[in-house]
This record gives C-alpha cells, structure tokens and sequence, in this order.
C-alpha cells in the first residue's frame, strides 16, 4: 500500500497547491485589509483632529456645545458616510474627543475575520485658557514718513483684527520706538522711574569777549547749483537743489570788554526715558534700579501697555506719529517689559490665574525700516552715541535674554535701506526662529507678514 501511495503523486500536489493556494489567499488578504483599515483609521484620526480644534475654540467651553461641534465636524469630512461614534470628554480645561468605528474586511471574512475595530483621539487646550500677549514694537522713526507708516498702520490693524476674531483672552501692547520711548505723563511718579529734575532749573555764568563789528558779512548767489542727497535715518530720500554762494567774510575787532551774564536751563520732562548704566540698561526689571527720565526731549506717541480693549490697540495704531533717529534696544526692552510680571509694567499679572492649565503664550513683533542710527555712550542716560555696531550688538542681547523668558520674537524688515545686510542679520538673529524673520518690500507683503504672525499665534496645537 505505501508503494503505491508513493507512486501516486499527483494527488499529493493538488492537495499542497491548495493548501499553499489558502495561505497565499490569506496573507494577500490580510495585506489589502491592513492597508484599507490603516488608511481609514489615519482618516478617522484626520476628522477628530479637526473636531478638536474646533471644539476647543468654543468660548463657553460647555460639553454639550463642544458635542454639538464635534459631530457637525466630523459629518462635514466623512465623505465615506461611514457610521461613526464619538465622545467629548472635558478635564483640567482640555478638550478630549475619543471617536470609533468599523472596517468591513474585504478577504479576512475567510478566517472569521469580518470586521475591524477603528478608533481615534485627540486633546487640545481650550482656546480661552491660553491667552496671548502681544507686543508690537514699532518703529516711528522719521525715516517712516509718508506711505511706510500709512502701510505700517494698515497693516497693524488688520493684524489686530484677526486676533479679535480669535475666540480667545488676547492682550495688545503698543510701543512707538525712535531715540527713545514714551511712557507718558501718567508715570511720572511712579516709583520705578527717576524724574526728580522735572520742574527745576540750573543757573550758570556765561562769559565772552565783546567784539565790534566793521563789516557784515554778505552772501550772494552764483547762477550755479549742485545736488545734495537727503538720507533720514539712514535712509535715501532723494535730493535737493542749492544754489551755490559767494560770500565776503565780515569784519570784527574786539573792544576790550568781557561781558558776562547768567543763563539758566529749566528741565522739563515730556514722557521719555533713557536707559540704565551697565549692567541694567539690558535688564527688563526695576529691581531697585530706577529708569531715568529724559528731560526737555519729545520723544513720539506714547506707548500702551498691555489691555484687553483691542479697539484701545487700533486707536493707538491710528495715532502713531514720526519722529527723531533709530535706538533699536530701547524699543525692544520696552517691548519685554510689557510682557513680565515686574515692575516697570505689571499689566500682564491679569493673565496668570492659579487654576489655568496652561500659561500664557507671550509674543513680540519687531518692525523697523532702518539700522541703528545711534547708541548709548558709557556714562550716559542718553542715546547720543553714533556707534551703530555697539547698538546692534546690544539689540542682540536683550532679544536674547527676551527669549530665555519665554518671549517668542517675531520681526520684520520693511523697505531696508541703507545698512540692509547688517540690518537683516540683526533682525534674524532677534527672531525665536528663522521662519519668525519677515523681509517685507512693498505694502502687501507688510499685510501679509502681520497676519502670517497672527495666524500662528491664534493656532491651537494639538495634544495627543
């Protein structure tokens, strides 16, 4: 009998081939399946991520509201019109949405395996637990004159739109930067600043040598002209035309007297302040060190702390006034200042709440159109300097110790000038990121850099 099983092979090869024929079924089987449920499952996954995000953007934050949201959602996106389940879940101000349902296999039903469990979820913070506090500083310089701060402030309040329609806490600062910055009459006694000298006067003796004059002396034109370029914070503005002069000196002699009399200077202070010595003029905190007060100079329009109001934000925007050169670090330091808890402003205190899950996401947006015009001299409150390479370096530092405080640094660069290279390495270097540096040539990109920043700034990020 053996020998005559072992002669009949063909029935032994039909019975391997169909047995090979099922495992090969099988596995093509589970294949098609495993592809098909994954595919539906990172579909799935896609329909809750959306409904997250949506659902935490309600303002009131109610469960059954959020349900409401998520089922509309994920109807508007199952294009399979598959029958999907899904459930809102709301702990410690994060939003949980957990969502199922069935792949219907194609070849497993062989092996008993006709349907596949599919399941997704995702968490995200509720939009009014994260509030945003925005600073934007801005460069009033005069080289801003004409359409660069009409365009400025089109595009700034657009800005301040879109963070209105965001269904969120979000508090708005603005702070005008030239040669200084103004804090406003308001302050004037606060105790972190120093305006002792406003109000008071100095007395001197001025002393020359009389001279009587001979012959005047007299200028008279020449038919020709030259051109003179007019750069404004290095800036190239065009040029003008003047005619040339020639001129006889006059003549003078001395008569022998000294005369002299007593002049007096009165110290006013209008709302600007200077900076610190070094160390603290890079230091955001008063920590017992006061900012002094610059007196008899104007220095633009006041800044505004951080508010709520946003419409308080536009009316500033709206009056935002050129004036004087460019010290980048006083608008920058000014800028971090809003946006810490210490004095000198403190406004941002009303964004941290003991119950928050999550703190405050704390931004700044630089703008400017031009490079360092002038620095601060050691010894000085002032910025009188001239040295532009100090001024940047300086800048660097404090954006720097800005984003070791949590500050995400956005800039922007608009119709770069003159200094244009060093400018943008500066600009680049005080970005958080490389994609927060904006390079701005003509209005609508200005537009579309302030609402880039803005779009990030109001998106909610998931958490899994």
């Amino acid at each position: 009998m053996f020998k005559q099983f072992k002669k009949s092979t063909s029935g032994n090869f039909a019975i391997i081939a169909a047995i090979g024929l099922s495992v090969m079924l099988v596995a093509i089987g589970a294949a098609v399946d495993f592809t098909s449920a994954t595919n539906k499952q990172q579909s799935l996954q896609d329909m809750v991520d959306n409904a997250t995000l949506a659902a935490a953007q309600i303002k009131d934050g109610r469960r059954k509201d959020m349900q409401i949201m998520v089922d509309k959602v994920i109807a508007q996106h199952n294009t399979g019109n598959w029958p999907i389940k899904a459930k809102v879940r709301l702990k410690n101000d994060v939003v949980y949405v957990e969502a199922s349902t069935q792949y219907k296999t194609v070849l497993m039903g062989i092996v008993g395996k006709d349907k596949v469990d599919i399941n997704a979820d995702a968490g995200a913070p509720l939009s009014k637990s994260t509030p945003i506090n925005l600073a934007l500083v801005l460069d009033t310089t005069d080289s801003m004159y004409g359409d660069n701060i009409r365009d400025l402030k089109i595009a700034a309040k657009e800005m301040v739109s879109v963070m209105e329609d965001a269904e969120t806490d979000v508090r708005m600062a603005v702070i005008p930067f030239g040669k200084y910055v103004n804090v406003g009459m308001k302050n004037k006694r606060a105790h972190w600043i120093d305006t002792s000298k406003d109000g008071t006067y100095r007395e001197y003796e001025h002393c020359y040598n009389e001279q009587r004059t001979i012959k005047k002396r007299e200028c008279r034109g020449t038919g020709q002209y030259r051109y003179e370029d007019i750069i404004v914070d290095g800036q190239y503005r065009g040029q003008r035309r003047i005619e040339e002069k020639e001129c006889t000196p006059g003549e003078y002699e001395p008569t022998g007297r000294r005369i002299c009399n007593m002049r007096r200077t009165n110290y006013t202070w209008y709302g600007c302040v200077g900076s610190r010595q070094s160390p603290d003029n890079e230091r955001a905190p008063y920590a017992s060190r006061h900012i002094p007060g610059i007196m008899n100079e104007r220095c633009g329009t006041e800044m505004l702390p951080l508010v709520k109001n946003l419409r308080r934000v536009t009316r500033k925007i709206n009056d935002l006034e050129v004036r004087g050169e460019t010290y980048m670090p006083s608008g920058v330091i000014w800028g971090w200042r809003a946006l810490q808890k210490d004095a000198p402003l403190t406004e941002i205190r009303k964004t941290y709440k003991k119950k928050r899950s999550t703190d405050p996401i704390n931004a700044m947006v630089v703008m400017t159109d031009g490079h360092n015009t002038l620095s601060q001299q050691n010894g000085q409150i002032t910025h009188n300097g001239r040295n532009e390479d100090d001024a940047n370096k300086r800048t660097e530092r404090i954006c720097e110790s800005a984003k070791k405080d949590g500050i995400q640094i956005y800039t922007v660069g608009y119709r770069m000038g003159a200094g244009r290279g060093a400018m943008e390495k500066l600009l680049k270097s005080c970005a958080s990121e490389q994609d927060n540096f904006f390079d701005a040539k003509n209005a609508e990109e200005l537009k579309s850099a302030f609402k880039n920043i803005a779009d990030r700034l109001n998106m909610t990020r998931l958490t899994i």
